[in-house]
């Protein structure tokens, strides 16, 4: 309660208003995810492994929009030491099919995971990216009629 002097001349009493400011912080924190999903590469069913076999997979990716990433790819499940000499086997055979898989068209880069062969990177942009596996299966003596697989693993890096 505030006592001022008014124009009549007597002491009344009159409230004002008090006012304090405070600021206060807003904030958010955005962070960045990726996604990925893969299709198969599938060499098809093959008689003869004396000249070489192509195929193709796709790996697509969604990363939150300027989240740079990279993609590594796995030896494989079946003993390989090195992404260049991928194999695929069959537990009833000691036979196996070996292949690699390559970052580019050309298949000249070896798609790895960074300690050996090339990984591909880039910057997400809120879409689903998709980039492209291309397989090699170099000619070489055709094993024992069976089906020979492998598992590959994907790792994003963000």
């Amino acid at each position: 309660m505030d006592y001022g002097y008014v124009a009549s001349f007597n002491c009344s009493k009159t409230l004002s208003t008090r006012a304090q400011s405070v600021p206060f912080v807003v904030r958010t924190t955005n962070n960045s995810t990726c996604a990925v999903s893969t299709t198969d590469l599938d060499f098809g069913t093959q008689d003869d492994l004396s000249t070489a076999k192509l195929a193709s997979n796709f790996v697509n990716v969604t990363c939150t929009p300027g989240t740079a990433y990279t993609i590594g790819m796995s030896n494989g499940s079946s003993g390989a030491t090195n992404p260049a000499l991928r194999k695929m086997t069959n537990a009833a055979s000691t036979d196996f099919v070996g292949y690699s898989i390559y970052s580019d068209a050309a298949r000249t880069k070896i798609w790895g995971n960074g300690a050996t062969g090339a990984i591909p990177s880039a910057m997400g942009n809120g879409l689903m990216q998709s980039f492209i596996g291309y397989g090699l299966v170099p000619a070489q003596a055709t094993p024992t009629p069976l089906g020979y697989t492998d598992m590959v693993v994907v790792t994003i890096t963000y």
